[in-house]
């Protein structure tokens, strides 16, 4: 992620955080091994009743 720092609509300064290409990139890797692992532990799961 970057941050900046902005004002706000009432005039305060503020931190605001965007995720990069490359953090997309990490996030979405991340995700797909999440999800196998997740599908792994509900069939484990099914497989006990």
């Amino acid at each position: 992620i970057k941050g900046s720092w902005q004002r706000t609509e009432h005039n305060r300064e503020a931190k605001y955080y965007a995720i990069t290409k490359s953090g997309l990139r990490g996030l979405e890797q991340e995700t797909t091994r999440w999800r196998r692992l997740a599908a792994l532990v509900d069939k484990l799961l099914l497989n006990e009743g």
